[in-house]
Order: C-alpha cells, then sequence, then structure tokens
C-alpha cells in the first residue's frame, strides 16, 4: 500500500433548487454571525434573483473579487478578515474566486460557504487553490488542511450560465479519466488500496456520464430549463470529479491534457476557457500515445459540445512559431507532462500536435469555426 492523505469533499454539499435561500438559517444554525462576502462583478449580478437579501439575522460584508487567485488577493482578502474578525467567508463565483476564498478560509481557520455561479469545473468541492501570478501565470497549487464547510448548488443558477462554460466543464471533467488513468495504471495490485480503486471508478464515471448525459445537460442549458440530466451532469463536474483527486491524490493528478492547457495559455491567447483548451489537451495527449481510435472515439462528442478539435479552432499558428513557443512550456521542469509512459522531447511535442492535426484533417471528421 502505498501512503496517501484522501480527502472526501465538503462537509455539507446541497443540490436542489431554491438552496440559497437556507444560507440565512444556515449561519443562524452554526453560529455564525459575521460573514464575508466575496463576489465578482457579473456573479453578484447572477446571484441576485436568489439571494435572500431580507432574511439575513446579522450583517454581512461585502468584497469584490481582483480577478486571479493570487498570493498578493489571498492576503488582501485575509488581512481584511482578520481586521474585522469575520468568522466566516461566503464565496460566490467561479473557479478562481472560490480557490481564493478556500485559500483564506484554510488561513484564517474559519469556515468557507461556496456558491459556484459557473458550472465549469469541481473548484467548489475540493480542498485545493491553484494559484496564479496577478497577471494570470500559473504558479502552483496549495492544498489545504481543511475541507470546504458548505456547497451550495442552485440549479437554476447555473442552468442560466453561459454554455461555454458548461461545455468547459465538461471537458475538464472529461479529463480526469484520460489523465488519472496514466498514473493508475504505473500501479502493481499490491499498491491499490480500496480508496485508489474508488478514485479510479470516479474518473470513469466522469466519462461515461458525460457520454451519457453531457449532450442532453448541453441542451437542457439551451433551453435554460434545468432537468434531471443537467443536473446530474453538474454533481458529475463537481463532487465525481473532485473525488478523482480527493481520494487518488497524486495518483489523481493532471498529465498531458493540462499540460497542453499551460502551454496555449503561455502564448497570450484570449477567447478560450480553461476546461475547453483542457478538452484539445485530450486529443493532444491521445496523440502522443499514438492511441487515434480513441480520438476517432470523441471527436463527435467534441463537435457536438463545440469542443475545440484542431489549429484552426484555437487560432494556432505554427508559421508564427506557436508549436515551439508551447512546446517548452509544456516541456516546462514542473510539468505533470513527464508521468507519461514514453520519452519526451521538443520535436516529439510538437510531432504529437502535427499528427493529430494531420490526422484530424485526414479524416474529414470537420472543423469546428468558432
Amino acid at each position: 500500500m502505498i501512503d496517501l492523505v484522501h480527502r472526501f469533499g465538503p462537509q455539507n454539499y446541497y443540490h436542489y433548487s431554491g438552496v440559497i435561500n437556507t444560507l440565512p438559517k444556515f449561519l443562524e444554525d452554526n453560529h455564525l454571525q459575521f460573514p464575508l462576502v466575496i463576489h465578482g462583478e457579473k456573479s453578484w449580478q447572477a446571484v441576485q434573483p436568489y439571494w435572500p437579501e431580507t432574511e439575513f439575522q446579522h450583517p454581512y460584508k461585502k468584497i469584490l473579487f481582483a480577478g486571479e487567485c493570487s498570493y498578493e488577493e489571498i492576503d488582501r482578502i485575509g488581512s481584511e478578515v482578520i481586521h474585522h474578525q469575520h468568522d466566516a467567508i461566503i464565496g460566490v463565483g467561479g473557479g478562481k474566486l472560490l480557490d481564493t476564498v478556500k485559500a483564506v478560509a484554510s488561513k484564517a481557520k474559519i469556515p468557507c460557504i461556496l456558491i459556484p455561479t459557473l458550472p465549469s469545473n469541481c473548484a467548489s468541492f475540493t480542498p485545493i487553490s491553484i494559484v496564479y501570478s496577478a497577471e494570470g501565470d500559473h504558479l502552483g497549487t496549495i492544498r489545504h488542511s481543511q475541507s470546504n464547510y458548505m456547497v451550495m448548488v442552485e440549479p437554476e443558477l447555473l442552468v442560466n450560465a453561459p454554455i461555454e462554460h458548461l461545455t468547459s466543464g465538461i471537458g475538464d471533467t472529461l479529463a480526469k479519466w484520460y489523465e488519472s488513468k496514466i498514473r493508475f495504471n504505473k500501479l502493481t495490485s499490491e499498491e491499490i488500496s480500496i480508496l485508489l480503486e474508488l478514485s479510479h471508478t470516479a474518473a470513469k464515471q466522469c466519462r461515461d456520464n458525460i457520454l451519457k448525459w453531457g449532450e442532453a445537460a448541453v441542451q437542457a442549458a439551451e433551453a435554460k430549463k434545468s432537468n434531471a440530466d443537467f443536473s446530474r451532469m453538474i454533481d458529475t463536474i463537481y463532487a465525481v470529479a473532485g473525488l478523482v483527486g480527493g481520494l487518488g491524490g497524486k495518483f489523481g493528478q493532471s498529465v498531458g491534457a493540462h499540460a497542453f492547457n499551460y502551454g496555449y495559455v503561455s502564448l497570450g491567447k484570449k477567447g478560450h476557457l480553461h476546461g475547453s483548451l483542457v478538452a484539445y489537451g485530450i486529443l493532444f495527449q491521445l496523440s502522443l500515445e499514438e492511441n487515434y481510435e480513441e480520438i476517432k472515439q470523441l471527436v463527435p462528442l467534441y463537435k457536438k459540445l463545440k469542443l475545440p478539435i484542431c489549429w484552426r479552432d484555437l487560432h494556432l499558428s505554427p508559421e508564427k512559431g506557436d508549436l515551439d513557443k508551447m512546446a517548452d512550456q509544456i516541456l516546462r521542469p514542473s510539468s505533470r507532462i513527464y508521468a507519461l509512459p514514453m520519452e519526451l522531447t521538443k520535436q516529439s511535442v510538437i510531432d504529437g500536435l502535427q499528427k493529430l492535426e494531420a490526422f484530424i484533417t485526414e479524416n474529414e471528421v470537420g472543423l469546428n469555426a468558432f
């Protein structure tokens, strides 16, 4: 057996229509009297139809999120918590905001209550924070010793979020299977504990659930009508995906798909969400593995969800050196791509990108022109 710390998820996870109405009572029942609310401009506007302003028994203070989960932002909000002696912190927003709130709560040893407004990742479920510079460059990950105290999932709020955040969340969640199985396959039967098996099962469930409900969930979001398929997809993006890393530890971590994302981000190009880039990164990783049959199986789903499948979709320009620049970043010393079971060089990374593009083109599986 391998020594691992397993983190199961939040202490409380509520998912039903009208759940945010219970926030004042939850605070009261847990003797939390002066929370600090962190929000974004768009997220605060989105939550207003569900926010029970007149029901709060005690005052709360609001702070606008600066936009990045950076050490500077964590310190800024943390100073506010200490100075005003807040006894809880509430996050209303997307992944970077929620990651910041978790980091502040962990540092201050106070409970955090998370209200995700975008269905784009598992940040609300996991006790980790991915940290960036103030300029948006990826710096690393903080793993917290305390679990998130409460997650409130309001399906009506999420079904009205921009569609591209749902498809991005699906892309990010799909990577859980393709990346974690690389690490899991290196383990011997003696090294695999029951909880590691659960992590592996959760990763496979991510893929299976997406193939089963992903398209229907997007259709529900397009119609702005929450239903069972949509709610199942939300729980997959938040909870099932969160369990992969929570139970799997280092064996549930990212590999090639996320390495591609960080390589692409280094180009400074805008217009693509994290999960969409990770989705293309899955195809890139499969290309390095020379698993073109799996690529062929995924492309129809990608086309339905309008996820990128080719350079045109990503506005990549090989003639401008984009592939060279990405390869350098993908192969940085701290990259997790080295978990792949093959020798990696700059040329092999570029070859993987070129072979993927050629495969997509030669098989006439179509282009998604965004």
